[in-house]
């Protein structure tokens, strides 16, 4: 991904200002530019936020407006099954956000859209409904990637980690996503400009990797350590499952998973709840990990932890509403998607 961000001029501040009330997203209406002064202000100590110009701060108050604006308008939405709120990334227009943090799919087999009528997904059996993996202590703290395009590294890593957890029966390991950006580009990764959960693994599979504390995570591309390949960790193999939810599902009651979707704006601003858009055209572009799932709710969803920091989403997790065929934002669409991994 091309990390130069443009900016595009001042945005004028005129009209009816906005208001953010709480940490829960609430908006409401304030009478001027005073207020909304004061909340930037909180957001940026908040964040720990710092602008190189007075016009640079001018124009991320403005973005920052904007971002309260759609904020505001989703979430006076009853029909909605999932809230927005501030965090890290209120400053930043999608474009920006999207330059540093997410990828690209260019799989061969990529067919853009989701059917916004798809049908939720009904399981026809009765084995278990509900799976969490956090309660059975083997999902490690939710990690932050910084401004590096290396969700794919750390989704393949999430899922090394909690297989040693599960199947080996040993304290969680914190393994090196670092050792995948600098080390994985024979296998075709990009370091923080992208690239496959699948090619980490296969970097894993033939050379094992490190743990982070050996290996430590920059969140920018550098040279292949000495240590690399020298890790004690290895993977026998990694198993692709086929398209639809009830794969995602099957593999889920064994152990957790990592999944690619596509990223949209409004999910830049996720805070809480079933996140189900009426809409997602677009191809997979960010890779994380999916930990559970609830089939009991009426909107039945995945239970995925991401790698934005606790102070995106639910801390750090976010559910997603799990829908026949390709799913929502294609969760559970074909091509080396859902991928367990399988220990010697």
């Amino acid at each position: 991904m091309n990390k130069k961000i443009v900016l595009l001029g001042l945005v004028a501040l005129t009209g009816l200002m906005v208001y953010l009330g709480g940490q829960e997203g609430k908006v409401t209406a304030d009478s001027g530019r005073e207020g909304l002064l004061g909340e930037f202000s909180a957001f940026k100590n908040a964040h720990g936020k710092s602008y190189s110009s007075l016009s640079e701060m001018e124009y991320r108050l403005g973005v920052f407006q904007a971002n309260l604006e759609t904020i505001s308008a989703h979430n006076a939405d009853p029909t909605q099954t999932y809230t927005l709120g501030v965090n890290q990334f209120t400053d930043m227009t999608f474009q920006e956000f999207a330059a540093y943090y997410l990828g690209e799919d260019l799989l061969d087999n990529y067919q853009p859209g989701q059917d916004a009528d798809a049908r939720l997904f009904r399981p026809s059996t009765d084995e278990e409904k509900k799976v969490d993996w956090r309660e059975h202590k083997i999902v490690n703290k939710v990690k932050n990637q910084g401004n590096c395009g290396s969700c794919w590294a750390f989704s393949a890593v999430s899922v090394v980690e909690e297989a040693y957890a599960l199947f080996k029966k040993v304290e969680i390991p914190t393994l090196s996503e670092q050792e995948l950006v600098d080390c994985s580009g024979d296998y075709g990764n990009e370091g923080c400009n992208g690239g496959f959960s699948f090619q980490g693994l296969d970097y894993i599979r033939d050379h094992g990797i490190n743990l982070d504390k050996d290996y430590p995570y920059t969140a920018r591309d550098g040279r292949c350590k000495d240590v690399a390949g020298k890790g004690e960790y290895h993977i026998k193999e990694w198993q692709v499952q086929p398209a639809g939810p009830e794969p995602v599902v099957k593999a889920l009651r064994k152990q957790p998973t990592t999944v690619s979707f596509h990223v949209q704006s409004d999910f830049m601003s996720y805070k809480s709840g079933i996140y189900n858009p009426t809409s997602c055209p677009g191809n997979r572009n960010h890779a994380v990990n999916a930990v559970g799932f609830n089939l009991d709710h009426e909107t039945p969803y995945l239970i995925v932890r991401n790698s934005w920091g606790t102070k995106w989403g639910d801390q750090g997790f976010f559910h997603i509403a799990l829908k026949e065929g390709n799913g929502t934002c294609w969760i559970n669409g074909e091509g080396r998607t859902t991928i367990p991994v399988l220990l010697d």
